[in-house]
Parts: structure tokens; C-alpha cells; sequence
């Protein structure tokens, strides 16, 4: 194999060295002038008569094709004026943009000038579902296609379904589905509405579970008795208040609306406690602090109960990370809920 690999090698070196080279079409060659150092290109089809001073650098080569829904990425391009001509010195060497790629996309077969590099072969162009985003990011300022300004640094969204062409100024920071998002949304803010009506919920349970206590002294406390019952209540709707303000927190706008609901209840409450204090002290009546605190003691921790385990629900599910919300598709993974 190796005696093969060496006889080609020869065979390549006896063609490189010949005075008449073909160029078949399609194919290249770079011929160097020894008296200039300077490198040109010759394509085929072309039979070339090598000069003495002349040498060619290799056998001829074919030339980069690229197929439609294809593109190639190439480095150090050589330099086009406006018409999309090749600028060349004044030596006649072609100009080249050194450490800059281009992205060449379908077209007629090209061939390589002296110094161009291919930094990324022939390549499928990304194919974008319905369901799937690119999440993208300038490298530098530019002018996309529709004629909006992207500045360094600015991420936004590719959506499908549709081919993606790159461009040397983006880069692709990944890839999205959007129904499984879609999809978890859905379920985390079913969730987090679940968890703000059962935390309420218990709050309104624990205020009817503790009623019988604070009614118990009716018989011997008369309108007093009545309305602290009232006021066991309102103090339980104070506590789902703040129940369904750490709901808000973690649910948005659901926990809020109840939180104001709950809170209003909780001031009525608030003041039929009040109103009964005063009935009670102009009748000349003892509060019976003994059973009374109990009970609004008992409707606050289990009011409080139900906010924990709202709280505690609520932050699981978040945890989990069923999905974030549509504009987190904007942020890095590790920022999103």
C-alpha cells in the first residue's frame, strides 16, 4: 500500500513538473512566478504551457460546488468590489480579507485563489421545524436581510418552520422546542392555580373548623360571642390574604386577584371585630379571652399552614423546571425557571 501511495505520489510530482498540463473543466490549478513569487489561478478547461520560470504548485483540482439548500464556509476570502468583481494589487496577486470567514452559498463552481482556505466543506443548511426556535446571537454589528440593525450581543429568535441560513455575524447558541415549552407553561401555571385555591381553601376550612370553639360561649356572652365569631373568621380571611400574596408572588397574576379578594374580606372581618369589642364593652360583658384566642389562634396556624404548603408546592414545581415562560426563551438555560 505504501509502495502505491509512493508511485501516486510520483505520478503527481511527473505532472506537476510536465510543460503541458490539461485542465479538465471544472477543475483549477495554482501556477507560481519564480520571478515574482507572485500565484495566479488557471481553470480548465485549458491545456497550460508551463514556463521555465513558472511552477505549478499542484495537479489540477476540482472546484468547490455547492448544490442548492447547501453552503460552505471559507477563510481568508479574497476581496470584491461592489459589482462583486476581485480586486487584485498592484502585482497582480488578488486581494484577501485576512482572518475573516464567508459563508458562500449555492452558485457556479469556484476555485480556491492563493491563500483561501476552506474552513467549513460543503454543508446542508439547517432545516427549522414548525415546532422549533434557534435562539441566536450577534458577534458584531450588521444589517440583517429585512434591513434591521442587530448590535453585538443582541439575542433573538429564529422561528420555523423554514431553512436558516448562517451569516458570519450570528451565531446559533441552540436549539428549542416550542411545544414541549408551550406544553409546560400550561402545566406550571395549572399548577401554581391549583396551589393558590387549595392554600385559600384550607384558610376558609380552618376558619369553619375553629367556629364551634368561639361559638361555645354564645349562651353566656351574648351579641359578643356573635361577633367575635366573626372576628375568628376575619382574622382566618387575614391569613388567607397573605396566603394568597405568597401565592402572587410565585403565581402571578392568579394569586393576586385572590390575595386582593381575600384581603378586602379580611377588612370587613377586620372590622366586625372591632364593632364587637365596642358592643361588648358598653354591655358590660367579659370577653373570654380563654376560648376566644384559641380560636383565632388555631384559624392563623392553619391559615399559615396552607400558605407554606402553597409556598413549598409552588417553588417545587419550579424547580423542576417544567418550562419558562415564552420571552424566557430569550435568556441562557441556567436563568430560566
Amino acid at each position: 500500500m505504501s509502495k502505491k501511495g509512493g508511485s501516486r505520489g510520483m505520478e503527481i510530482e511527473g505532472l506537476v513538473e510536465a510543460s503541458i498540463i490539461r485542465i479538465p473543466p471544472h477543475h483549477f490549478i495554482h501556477v507560481l512566478d519564480q520571478n515574482t513569487n507572485i500565484a495566479r489561478v488557471e481553470i480548465g478547461p485549458l491545456t497550460y504551457i508551463r514556463q521555465d520560470n513558472e511552477r505549478v504548485l499542484f495537479s489540477p483540482e476540482r472546484m468547490i460546488m455547492v448544490p442548492p439548500r447547501y453552503y460552505c464556509v471559507i477563510a481568508n476570502p479574497v476581496a470584491r468590489d461592489d459589482n462583486g468583481q476581485i480586486l487584485f494589487d498592484q502585482s497582480g496577486q488578488a486581494k484577501l480579507c485576512h482572518d475573516h470567514l464567508e459563508i458562500r452559498l449555492p452558485q457556479d463552481p469556484f476555485p480556491l485563489y492563493p491563500g483561501e482556505e476552506i474552513q467549513q466543506d460543503v454543508t446542508p443548511l439547517q432545516i427549522v421545524d414548525a415546532n422549533t426556535v434557534l435562539r441566536l446571537q450577534a458577534l458584531q454589528d450588521f444589517v440583517d436581510d429585512g434591513g434591521e440593525k442587530r448590535v453585538t450581543g443582541e439575542v433573538w429568535l429564529f422561528k420555523g418552520p423554514g431553512n436558516y441560513f448562517p451569516r458570519k455575524e450570528v451565531v446559533v447558541l441552540e436549539t428549542i422546542e416550542v411545544a414541549a415549552q408551550e406544553e409546560g407553561v400550561n402545566q406550571r401555571r395549572i399548577l401554581i392555580a391549583a396551589g393558590t385555591a387549595v392554600a385559600i381553601a384550607v384558610g376558609a376550612v380552618g376558619a369553619v373548623a375553629v367556629a364551634p370553639v368561639a361559638a361555645a360561649p354564645v349562651a353566656t356572652g351574648g351579641l359578643w360571642a356573635i361577633l367575635d365569631t366573626a372576628g375568628a373568621a376575619g382574622l382566618s380571611g387575614a391569613a388567607s390574604a397573605v396566603v394568597a400574596s405568597a401565592g402572587a408572588t410565585v403565581g402571578a397574576t392568579v394569586g393576586a386577584a385572590a390575595g386582593a379578594a381575600a384581603g378586602a374580606a379580611a377588612g370587613v372581618a377586620a372590622a366586625a371585630t372591632q364593632l364587637g369589642a365596642a358592643v361588648a364593652a358598653a354591655a358590660g360583658v367579659a370577653a373570654p379571652a380563654a376560648v376566644a384566642a384559641p380560636a383565632a389562634t388555631a384559624a392563623s396556624i392553619v391559615a399559615s399552614a396552607g400558605g407554606a404548603a402553597l409556598t413549598a408546592f409552588n417553588i417545587q414545581q419550579c424547580d423542576q423546571s417544567l418550562s419558562p415562560d415564552p420571552p424566557d426563551l430569550l435568556l441562557p438555560p441556567a436563568h430560566r425557571c
